[in-house]
């Protein structure tokens, strides 16, 4: 590799880089009313004016959801108690399963050590049908 390949190669990286970070920037001017409740930085401010006057930055603002100001913000704290509270309920209704689950393992292992009439006794017990 001669200094002329490394040095296009340098110079695609240093755009390639260029336009990462501008397409970040813009997209997060784009999405920070939708999941921020803070004021936007005036960098970011201006350059999400900029964005939103654009055809491409128009469409996109509308494809995402964010064509306006009047947005309402999501709050991340609610976010994540739901999602705390979705989990705890989900873990706990495994647990219970699971508790369940190794209770009536126990029951039956202890009924098949009874002899058989006592077995058939408690067998005639648990599946009698209930009163009306």
């Amino acid at each position: 590799m001669n200094d002329s390949d490394s040095m296009k190669s340098m110079i695609r990286f240093a755009l390639s880089l260029l336009v990462a970070i501008v397409t970040a920037a813009a997209g997060a001017s784009l999405l920070w009313p939708k999941f921020m409740k803070t004021p936007m930085p005036p960098a970011l401010s201006n350059l999400h004016d900029f964005v939103i006057q654009t055809p491409v930055g128009g469409e996109l603002a509308s494809v995402l959801g964010v064509p306006s100001d009047s947005i309402t913000a999501l709050d991340m704290k609610d976010v994540a108690a739901s999602a705390a509270s979705s989990i705890v309920a989900g873990v706990e209704q495994k647990t219970t399963e699971i508790f369940i689950g190794q209770l009536l393992l126990q029951l039956n292992r202890q009924i098949e050590k009874l002899p058989s009439g006592e077995q058939d006794n408690i067998r005639a017990l648990m599946c009698k049908p209930s009163a009306p």
